[in-house]
């Protein structure tokens, strides 16, 4: 999901401010750090209400938060940060859950404008990969998968209209002047290119619009997100516009909080689901059971047919 801000001032780009104490593992959520400049919520009209549009102060741009967050997180090396670590007027740090070089991976995310672009992208500040029997956390060298989506908050301002592939090994990009998509090698290699759907005629599909995983494409065109392969041809629509890649052969689209369609990328069948807890439609699929991150902070095992919570493990936060 792509957040809008609406602030043209530049930001503060000053002192990340004292250091604080290495974080010490604690069993749940406690304390705050001081405030931080307030973010007010402002509305936008028609088909842009479905992203976030905001107005910040300052402080929120790729150069400070790189600054500012590492050495908050520095220590916590078998811990999470609790989602006010920033203070309780800021972004909140998230956990986002994805699987990486067969590990279950959990990593801290704060909203993020790059440059001088308007848009506020997810960026990743530290992974840990995750135990799915008990949830003890190793912290990772890497921030694993964070090429994906502009998750590392390094893209360059404005070209949104270019996706990293979930495997990392090539870019998708829509050209709506050619009415063309075009797939490169990460490098920039051309590899083929061809017509985009009539659908997006007219449409600008961002980063969050399109979806590259496999050989198969997923690009949002109003209320619809169209299914393509990797060389045009249509394969079918499902309902909605949040594309989500639970693994390699599996992506949700999610209609709305409680609804739905399960895809699986070997078959093209699609699945109709209901989704219990808005969290779980962030789920992951690794060896084959599904886990998500509820709002406790919790590691959440899921029912993979109802997506229903089997079982959770709480996640160390550090204090």
């Amino acid at each position: 999901m792509l957040l809008v801000v609406a602030s043209c001032h530049p930001s503060d780009r000053g002192s990340a401010g004292a250091k604080s104490p290495p974080p010490q593992p604690i069993s749940t959520d406690a304390g705050a750090p001081a405030t931080a400049p307030a973010t007010v919520p402002v509305p936008l009209p028609g088909a842009m209400q479905r992203h976030t549009h905001w107005r910040t102060e300052a402080n929120d741009d790729f150069p400070h938060r790189s600054a500012r967050l590492p050495p908050l997180l520095a220590a916590a090396s078998n811990c999470v940060p609790r989602a006010d670590l920033l203070g309780p007027d800021e972004e909140a740090v998230t956990l986002a859950l994805d699987t990486f070089d067969d590990h279950l991976v959990v990593c801290a995310q704060v909203v993020t404008r790059r440059g001088g672009s308007v848009f506020l992208d997810p960026v990743s500040y530290a992974c840990w990969n995750v135990d799915p029997k008990t949830a003890a956390l190793t912290r990772r060298a890497d921030l694993a998968r964070s090429y994906l989506r502009c998750q590392a908050g390094g893209c360059v301002p404005y070209e949104d209209r270019t996706v990293i592939n979930y495997e990392g090994t090539e870019q998708l990009t829509f050209d709506g002047g050619k009415h063309e998509l075009a797939i490169t090698t990460r490098a920039g290699a051309a590899v083929r290119s061809f017509a985009s759907p009539p659908e997006l005629d007219g449409a600008e599909p961002l980063r969050a619009d399109l979806t590259y995983v496999g050989h198969t494409i997923f690009a949002v065109a109003d209320q619809t997100v169209l299914v393509l392969d990797d060389h045009g041809r249509a394969l079918g629509h499902a309902a909605g516009r949040d594309v989500h890649v639970m693994d390699a052969g599996h992506v949700l689209v999610a209609e709305d909080e409680q609804h739905a369609t399960l895809y699986d990328l070997a078959t093209h069948a699609t699945r109709r689901v209901q989704i219990p807890a808005p969290y779980m439609a962030q789920a992951v699929r690794f060896h084959d059971v599904l886990y998500a991150i509820d709002d406790a902070r919790r590691l959440a095992v899921l029912d993979p047919g109802t997506f229903r919570v089997r079982q959770t493990h709480p996640l160390v936060v550090c204090q």
